[in-house]
């Protein structure tokens, strides 16, 4: 039968290698700024190929957005000319 501390045991364990692989990150990441081998010209911590990488990405999302409107523009001038043509033949018109 697993006790309660064997239970809170494990957990400080896996609690105290998560914090032990963060460390380690950080370690890495500012080896990596201290050796130039990251570029962070504004001292902002975030290298700048992640900076550009991101300036790209929402332009990419912002044209993909502004074309996504303009379909849904002419899909709404359709369906509004499509409703006309519902209603003009229930009335019999051609």
């Amino acid at each position: 039968m697993v006790t309660l501390s064997l239970v809170l045991k494990q957990k400080k364990e896996s609690i105290s290698m998560v914090i032990d692989i963060i460390l380690l990150a950080i370690i890495v990441l500012l080896l990596l700024y201290k050796l130039d081998i990251l570029k962070d010209n504004d001292n902002d911590f975030i290298p700048d190929e992640a900076e550009e990488l991101y300036d790209k990405a929402k332009a990419e999302v912002k044209s993909r957005l502004e074309n996504v409107k303009a379909e849904v523009k002419d899909a709404a001038k359709n369906l509004a000319k499509q409703t006309g043509d519902v209603f003009d033949a229930m009335s019999g018109k051609k």
